[in-house]
């Protein structure tokens, strides 16, 4: 408990990198026709598009190993070797060979936060239409698309030292399509 060394390190929340970039273009189609302008035209398009590193976590093992009497304690793993593989990928992140269970009463010698997750990359999209009622009420439909490119996103990977699936990814974030119509007044 008094390593406080070992507490210093990246937040939770930290990112190293992150761009956003949004938009929203009308479509410039114009008809000649009143029911055709009225049904094809005024259309917009808007989107962001999200590029981020990923977020840092650490490696625990569970249980009261330094035997504190906490109950539900996770405590750091200890560092036994390089943690970096050759070829990184969802199925071995990290080495996980690296880290080990500390020895009974003792504490773990890995920092806070010493590993980063799978960044974020995703464009997410909506085209969407206002049709009039009055001069002040309106309907508006929208299709909108998160992660419209259907780019895999992927969550955090196992960080449980002894977990058959430790340093492997088994989430990610796919594409969602929804339709919406909202009122405006």
């Amino acid at each position: 408990p008094l390593r406080l060394d070992l507490e210093k390190g990246r937040s939770a929340h930290d990112l190293r990198q992150r761009f956003t970039l949004s938009y929203i273009y009308k479509l410039p189609f114009q008809f000649q026709q009143r029911w055709a302008q009225l049904i094809l035209g005024g259309w917009e398009n808007s989107g962001i598009v999200t590029l981020q590193t990923g977020f840092p976590f650490s490696l625990l093992v569970g249980g009261d190993i330094p035997n504190i009497g906490a109950a539900g304690t996770n405590t750091r793993a200890n560092v036994v070797g390089d943690w970096r593989p050759a070829n990184q990928t969802i199925d071995t992140w990290f080495n996980p060979a690296a880290f080990a269970q500390p020895p009974s009463y003792t504490f773990g010698n890995t920092g806070r936060n010493i590993l980063d997750g799978p960044g974020t990359r995703a464009f997410d999209m909506t085209l969407n239409k206002a049709f009039r009622v009055t001069e002040r009420q309106s309907f508006q439909l929208r299709f909108e698309f998160f992660n419209a490119l259907n780019h895999p996103n992927y969550g955090l990977p196992n960080a449980t030292v002894g977990s058959p699936a430790i340093g492997t990814i088994r989430s990610a974030d796919n594409r969602e399509m929804q339709v919406g119509l909202k009122y405006l007044f």
